[in-house]
């Protein structure tokens, strides 16, 4: 693939098509057409023989058979040999970093363009040398582009560390000079309102990350680095399953945007502009899916808990939520003002929760440090009142959504039975996890189903 960065003018594709699967986790649209020509794929993952070009293959035929395995715990020493590549080699452990540099080395050595008096030990010599630096090394070589992210805010301004800071949204805001691509506007118009997923940008027959992303993904998914500047890296979309899942086995959360048209019909859109209309210059493209550990299907079939938490503070009132998506259940329920804390920690032991969200404009730090210990760091959401919401924005969302199909009179029993409790506070919990669904493009599949019960609390007697 010819080398991009992110200022780099991003090429059309095609309109996602079919179905595949994540062994349970989501089934993004794939494009089933062949990419544009001008398209080249991006640094292939050695680990992958498939993936690996011709001239690699050809490259790594021409070395001497000089690896043998070594006595001691199964690792592989390369023996030296006068001459060839080994020599360069011969100290090196054979990292996929390693493997993929002297790859490309080997395939610069192999092509037929002039040769520049450069010769392949060098060359293999100099790209491990580049391949074996300190991960910090490498990935500091690589600066975040804008300056909205090197001084990084919410979308009220706030920064990491302040009071009601929100870590889903993003204040994006151009300095001097910057400015965006098209493709580039797609992308931070998504991020806008979902910081704190990982978006996998759909770009021809490929998934692009940009940024933070893609120093993410080449720090947990060995993706190599594209153009010389901003971050960049990408995957052929046949994978994409693959390096989904592993992200979010890690907690990460995954958006996966799609193409929404091919450029024929952003062609034949552009035609039918009215006189004076601005014409797009990229092809129409959504987010389509987000996944979280505590939304995604859990391949071993056993329930998978998304958890949400409010709490009346003065009266030491706990009111939760719990969801399994795999079913479309919803509990709902609240605890009353003696030993509150003692059920919460009774039902996060049978709950075992993937993931929480807590309000933090309204939780005790007894109940926020119980919450918090009870899952990894990055599934832990502590997130501010407009984020989270309260009673009064519930009942708006679940009105104005139409989800059961009427008014109030319609909402399953449960949910009318919360609504109706003094305080709220599990019907606050409840409508703090379908705004958290809504965002993770969720709720439509979900709460149409009515599947909602009345959690009563124990104290695990």
């Amino acid at each position: 693939r010819s080398a991009t960065t992110t200022g780099a003018k991003f090429m059309s594709a095609q309109k996602p098509k079919g179905q595949m699967s994540l062994k349970g986790f989501f089934t993004p649209g794939s494009s089933t057409k062949a990419p544009s020509a001008s398209r080249t794929p991006p640094v292939p993952n050695a680990d992958d023989p498939a993936l690996v070009p011709k001239s690699v293959h050809k490259a790594q035929a021409k070395r001497p058979a000089a690896v043998e395995a070594s006595g001691s715990g199964g690792k592989r020493q390369a023996v030296s040999t006068p001459g060839s590549e080994s020599d360069a080699m011969s100290d090196v452990r054979t990292t996929p970093a390693v493997r993929r540099s002297c790859a490309s080395a080997c395939q610069g050595v192999d092509s037929d363009t002039p040769s520049t008096g450069t010769s392949s030990h060098a060359a293999v010599a100099a790209a491990i040398s580049r391949a074996s630096a300190p991960a910090s090394s490498v990935e500091g070589s690589r600066e975040l582009s804008f300056g909205f992210l090197k001084d990084k805010r919410d979308a009220h301004g706030l920064r990491p560390g302040d009071d009601g800071f929100d870590p889903t949204t993003l204040l994006v805001k151009l300095e001097n000079k910057e400015k965006f691509t098209p493709a580039q506007e797609q992308y931070w118009k998504i991020k806008v309102k979902h910081n704190d997923v990982v978006i996998f940008f759909k770009v021809g027959k490929f998934y692009e990350l940009f940024e933070e992303d893609a120093l993410l993904g080449h720090r947990e998914l060995d993706l190599a680095f594209m153009g010389k500047e901003a971050p960049h890296v990408g995957f052929p979309e046949a994978v994409v399953g693959k390096y989904a899942e592993k992200l979010i086995s890690l907690g990460y959360k995954v958006g996966v945007v799609e193409q929404m048209e091919t450029p024929k019909e952003l062609e034949a859109r552009n035609a039918q502009a009215k006189p004076g209309q601005k014409k797009e210059k990229c092809v129409a493209r959504e987010l389509c899916s987000v996944l979280t550990k505590g939304t995604a299907l859990n391949p071993d079939e056993q329930a998978n808990y998304l958890l949400s938490v409010s709490e009346d503070v003065s009266r030491g009132i706990i009111g939760v939520c719990f969801v399994d998506c795999a079913t479309g259940h919803f509990s709902v329920g609240q605890c009353d003002e003696e030993g509150g804390n003692q059920r919460l920690r009774t039902l996060l032991t049978q709950l075992r929760p993937s993931e929480v969200i807590v309000d933090g404009q309204h939780v005790s730090r007894e109940a926020c440090n119980l919450l918090r210990r009870s899952v990894p760091a990055n599934l832990f959401n502590l997130l501010p009142e407009p984020t989270f919401g309260d009673e009064h924005r519930a009942r708006d969302i679940l009105l104005e959504a139409n989800y059961f199909e009427g008014g109030e009179h319609t909402w399953p029993k449960p949910v009318r039975a919360a609504a109706a409790l003094e305080p709220p506070v599990a019907f606050r919990a409840f409508g703090g996890c379908v705004l958290y669904l809504r965002r993770l493009l969720l709720d439509q599949q979900l709460l149409p189903l009515g599947h909602v019960s009345l959690w009563v609390p124990s104290d695990g007697d």
